[in-house]
C-alpha cells in the first residue's frame, strides 16, 4: 500500500500498548495465571482514523514484538521495528473484564486497553493512538490493533 515505515517517536507507548494484549481479560474473566507464558505478536496495525482504508502492519513490514507474562502480574517485552534494534521494557499489569491496565517501570499514568481472547490468541484495540502514515514526521490519530498468538 506504498506505506513507509517510520521511526516510532513513541516506542514506549507501542510497547505498552502490545504488552496489554496479553494480560487483557474478557468477559469470561481471564486471570494473569491462564495468560502466563511467552506470546508472539502476528499482528501490530495501524489503520488511520481519517482514512480506514491507510493502514500499516508492523508485523507485516518486518518488525517483531514479544511478551512474557508473569502470574504475578508482571512482564517484559521486546519491541524491533524493521532495520531498527530490538527494545525491551518491563512493568506491571492489572486485568478486570475486558479492560486490562498496563504500567511501564519508570513512565507515567498507567494505560487502559480493550482486549479478547480466544483459546491462544489475545487482540487488542486502542483507539488512541498515533502514527506517521505519509512520512511527513508527524503522527496522525489511529486505532492500534495487536494479534498475539501464545508461543
Amino acid at each position: 500500500s506504498g506505506v513507509v515505515i517510520m521511526k516510532f517517536k513513541h516506542l514506549t507507548y507501542f510497547i505498552l500498548t502490545a504488552a496489554t494484549s496479553i494480560g487483557c481479560g474478557n468477559a469470561t474473566g481471564v486471570t494473569s495465571e491462564e495468560l502466563e507464558g511467552t506470546w508472539s505478536a502476528t499482528q501490530y496495525v495501524f489503520t488511520s482514523e481519517a482514512n480506514p482504508a491507510e493502514q500499516a502492519d508492523v508485523i507485516a513490514l518486518g518488525g517483531s514484538y514479544t511478551i512474557s507474562f508473569m502470574a504475578t502480574g508482571d512482564f517484559t517485552s521486546t519491541f524491533q521495528e524493521p532495520g531498527e534494534q530490538l527494545e525491551s521494557r518491563s512493568g506491571t499489569i492489572v486485568t478486570g473484564g475486558d479492560t486490562l491496565t498496563i504500567s511501564e517501570s519508570g513512565q507515567g499514568s498507567p494505560t487502559e486497553f480493550v482486549a479478547s481472547r480466544s483459546g491462544s490468541t489475545l487482540s487488542l484495540t486502542n483507539s488512541d493512538e498515533e502514527y506517521d502514515f505519509d512520512g511527513d514526521d508527524v503522527e496522525e490519530p489511529a486505532t492500534l490493533r495487536i494479534v498475539l498468538r501464545k508461543m
